[in-house]
């Protein structure tokens, strides 16, 4: 007996040496620190200062402190500032974390959406348990609620560990009038009523959550729930607070609630699962950051009960673009009389809680316990935005698509972030732009909905190569439900060094507690075998006088081409997109491939607007993208106008200085010239002579052909002058801005100045009518 004895103990002890080896992979094994994983964390929101979040110090009315924390994040090259939250630590036992809104902001009488991204992490050794997750919760109670730690996960019930029991005894501990949503990563299968597991009520923590069945549906669309196992990490949802989310069970064991353990009858429970998405065991404990949507649709007109589905790993983690899922998302129904909400009452809180328990295994003390961070996207109740961001090929004016765009080629690379509805205005917008690869970005702009005119865009700041992709910040400031729309647009050419396929690119717009994304699909850019570049994209002469433009033709790999086999051939469209062939121009070592000049006589073209376009061929077959010009004849002529001048006077028998009827009269001249061209515009006006007039206002005196006693004058700060058929009086002289803008000539006119009518105290009462001839000349 004594050597079997001894047998044993030697075989014990070589147990235990086996267990210390196979356990060293643990502490070689790094772990993720919260503020390492929040390094990689996708963009996010700002959490620290938004008033529209509650972290408790004390959770609810327990007695834990709220292990929840900011983790801030800084501006780095690829991300604008963001907040983590940190539910949980690696290490912690029996700790509980909460984040609430701190108003009732959630409205289940609207379709509601809520995103973010969540990393839990232990070791990730083959020895260790994580433990215990995180919940989405919606609740009518408070802005603090918190159930207990382990299985509960801060709010489903907490197992009283007594005798006596039921369902609605641990429904009854959890918080109430709530739904959650669980993310678990334990699996708390611990059978009781197993003699196998040596359970002792009252000394271990309750486990047995997970032994309750599991439901979901085949599809979105299917509203029949069939049976679903799980044996490892899931999510699943349902209502904490109420007594069918639990199975009360009673077995016969060990009780320790005192100093010495006794038998008897005890309870234990289990949860139903239901909407329940389960994978593998890592399912959410990879050390990685997974993306996840809730997306609520309120209850049809009459009914109770909303939908909400719910997205896992919906948004890849690399490039932030929407990602199809197919195991990894459901839905589940909520009645909005178990949160007791109804139609009048209708918005509750919402929040995350999480916790973690404890270890039984004395040789990892961390088990059970995880990293749980937190980084929200979008929350409910505040700013619903949206955005979207295309390349646009300027030759098509279309959006560049799947089947590519060829090197060489003009783009713009288009940016559009939009307020759709919102409590208040959404502030402080930063936009993170990502320019895909091959694009080389020259010049930009920025304009609102109320903008009259687009701003500039310092394009000095992107960061990274072209060759690469580059990013590019840019304060958009505030949109509101009267400017909702900011339109960001970045001027470029595709390069042409090579072919680029490019990836997924995600730009990111944050401001106060809202962000909103836009992906640019992946497409490619071919190589142009033959490249043709013009110097100039836009062209204003005045009429009679030549036009140059210059540029130059480049083979894509680079190698020299033979000036004499290079043809220019020109196309002209008019302001009506007619066109018309130019003869083409063969180039010479004169006027060479690489800078040319082609030339376009005085005569070639009336005055008018016109696009010129220009493709390069090199006699090998290969022929460039057309390359265009904007083109402007300049001239000066007349434009619009209100009309006749008009002038009501009454005769006072004396002198008087009549101002114009309607006081807004105005007279364009359409201005094309070039900066700097004078033009001068003069009138002559005809003796005012008496016209018939018929019907119970007319005059005493009704000679037609009558001249009036008075004339019409032109007013300027330089004095009277009167306006006559035989002499020409200046009304203005004017420079040419360059601009190509119509100009008012009465635009600075007034009650006192500008054409008035005279009238002298002669003047007698009737209709009068005379000709104002306008005279529009060039000056040197």
């Amino acid at each position: 007996m004594r050597f079997r004895k001894g047998l044993l103990t030697l075989l014990g002890a070589l147990a235990i040496a086996g267990m210390g080896l196979f356990a060293a992979p643990e502490t070689a094994q790094a772990l993720d620190s919260p503020e390492d994983a929040m390094g990689s964390a996708p963009q996010g929101v700002k959490v620290k200062g938004n008033p529209y979040f509650n972290i408790p110090d004390k959770l609810g009315t327990t007695t834990l402190g709220n292990s929840a924390k900011l983790l801030e994040q800084d501006q780095t090259t690829n991300r604008l500032p963001m907040d983590g939250i940190e539910i949980s630590s690696y290490g912690g036992k029996n700790t509980g974390g909460a984040i609430w809104s701190n108003n009732r902001s959630f409205d289940l009488y609207k379709n509601q959406r809520l995103s973010m991204w969540i990393y839990m992490s232990a070791d990730n050794s083959s020895w260790t348990k994580p433990g215990e997750g995180m919940a989405f919760v919606l609740q009518n109670d408070s802005n603090n609620e918190f159930s207990g730690t382990g299985e509960a996960l801060g709010v489903w019930g907490v197992d009283p560990q007594s005798k006596d029991g039921s369902a609605l005894t641990i429904a009854n501990k959890a918080i109430p009038n709530s739904w959650a949503v669980e993310f678990d990563t334990h699996m708390n299968n611990t059978d009781p009523s197993d003699s196998s597991s040596n359970w002792i009520m009252g000394k271990q923590a309750p486990s047995a959550f997970d032994l309750g069945d599991g439901f979901g549906y085949a599809n979105m669309s299917d509203n029949t729930e069939v049976s679903r196992t799980y044996d490892g990490e899931h999510i699943a949802s349902g209502y904490p607070g109420d007594q069918g989310t639990y199975s009360d069970f009673k077995t016969f064991g060990t009780i320790q609630t005192g100093l010495l353990p006794s038998v008897g009858n005890y309870h234990y429970y289990k949860q139903v699962h239901r909407g329940l998405i389960t994978d593998t065991s890592t399912l959410l404990t990879d050390r990685a950051w997974h993306h996840v949507t809730l997306d609520y649709t309120k209850p049809a007109a009459g009914s109770t009960i909303g939908t909400m589905q719910y997205y896992l790993d919906d948004k890849s983690t690399s490039t932030g673009a929407p990602v199809t899922v197919d195991n990894k998302k459901t839905k589940a129904y909520i009645d909005t009389k178990k949160l007791s909400a109804d139609s009048t009452n209708s918005k509750v809180f919402w929040g995350i809680t999480g916790s973690t328990g404890a270890s039984t295994d004395a040789d990892f003390p961390k088990n059970d316990s995880q990293n749980s961070l937190v980084v929200f996207e979008h929350v409910p109740g505040l700013i619903d935005s949206s955005a979207s961001a295309s390349v646009i090929d300027e030759a098509t004016n279309s959006e560049v698509g799947t089947a590519g765009i060829s090197g060489n080629s003009k783009v713009k690379v288009q940016y559009k972030v939009n307020y759709d509805s919102g409590s208040d205005s959404w502030d402080s917008i930063m936009a993170n732009l990502r320019i895909p690869k091959g694009i080389q970005i020259t010049s930009g702009t920025m304009q609102k909905t109320n903008d009259a005119v687009a701003s500039n865009v310092d394009v000095s700041g992107l960061s990274g190569k072209a060759t690469d992709g580059q990013s590019l910040n840019v304060n958009v400031g505030s949109l509101t439900a009267a400017n909702k729309t900011a339109t960001i647009t970045l001027e470029g050419k595709t390069l042409n060094d090579k072919s680029y396929t490019t990836s997924d690119v995600t730009s990111n717009f944050v401001g106060t507690g809202e962000m909103t994304s836009a992906t640019i699909k992946s497409f490619k850019i071919t190589q142009q075998a033959l490249m043709l570049n013009l110097n100039q994209t836009s062209i204003n002469v005045n009429q009679g006088n030549d036009l140059d433009i210059t540029g130059n033709v480049a083979k894509g790999d680079g190698t020299t081409l033979t000036n004499s086999k290079v043809k220019l051939n020109p196309t002209i469209y008019d302001a009506q997109n007619n066109p018309t062939s130019l003869p083409a121009v063969t180039l010479s070592d004169a006027n060479p491939a690489t800078g040319f000049t082609y030339h376009l006589a005085s005569n070639s073209l009336p005055a008018g607007t016109y696009k010129l376009s220009i493709i390069a061929s090199d006699g090998s077959g290969n022929y460039t993208n057309p390359q265009t010009v904007d083109i402007v004849i300049g001239n000066v002529d007349f434009g619009s106008s209100s009309g006749d001048l008009n002038y009501d006077a009454t005769i006072s028998g004396s002198g008087q200085l009549v101002s114009r009827s309607d006081p807004n009269w105005s007279f364009n001249i359409n201005d094309t010239v070039t900066s700097g061209t004078k033009w001068k515009l003069d009138a002559e006006a005809t003796p005012l002579t008496m016209q018939s007039t018929t019907g119970t206002n007319a005059p005493e005196t009704n000679d037609t052909g009558t001249p009036l006693d008075g004339q019409l004058v032109y007013s300027d700060k330089t004095g009277i002058h009167p306006l006559t058929a035989d002499a020409q009086t200046p009304i203005t002289n004017h420079v040419s801005d360059g601009s190509n803008t119509p100009v008012n000539i009465a635009s600075d006119w007034d009650d006192n100045s500008g054409i008035l009518l005279q009238l002298n105290g002669g003047a007698v009462q009737g209709k009068y009518r005379g000709t104002v001839t306008w005279i529009l000349s060039n000056t040197p």
